[in-house]
């Protein structure tokens, strides 16, 4: 998806770091704008080959090239179900919305507006009323605010759709 000099850069820059595997800073020596992104660390987990954020230059090369505006939204939606799926079940619970809330708030909400939200995206996207969001619910959701998969400037998913079905 990238072009043959964006590759080369990208490799050129991989390989000045580490030759074999990148550990979960490595967005800090690339001038990308990760280094904000409060998902950084779940990020490279999610694109490492071993789950734990070492990143051999072909997961790296996988990762932009989901985060790539050219790439497929069903792509982008998959892999935004991953990074969000912090327990790695398959399905995104209460206790991940959390997580994913907290992280994109930076903490600034209560205990009890967290709980609110969380519950409200709950009832709005669980189409199988079973608490919690499968990967067909979350492409549903996301269905309903093509804005979502959209990149911000940090280099995250929008989390403007948890902010529109709460209100």
């Amino acid at each position: 998806m990238f072009s043959k000099e964006k590759n080369c850069s990208l490799m050129n820059n991989y390989k000045k770091q580490q030759p074999n595997n990148i550990r979960n800073n490595f967005y800090s020596y690339f001038n990308v704008s990760f280094q904000d992104n409060p998902f950084r660390q779940r990020i490279a987990e999610v694109f490492s080959e071993d789950g734990e954020g070492n990143m051999t230059l072909d997961d790296f090369l996988d990762m932009f090239s989901v985060l790539s505006e050219m790439a497929p939204r069903d792509l982008k939606a998959y892999y935004a179900f991953k990074i969000y799926d912090f327990n790695s079940d398959d399905f995104i619970c209460k206790s991940d919305l959390e997580k994913t809330l907290n992280k994109l708030t930076r903490n600034e909400l209560t205990d009890d507006e967290v709980r609110m939200v969380c519950e409200k995206v709950i009832d709005e996207a669980d189409l199988d009323n079973d608490g919690r969001l499968s990967l067909e619910d979350f492409q549903h959701m996301i269905v309903r605010a093509p804005e979502f998969l959209s990149l911000k400037k940090n280099g995250f998913f929008s989390y403007k759709i948890v902010l529109e079905i709460t209100v």
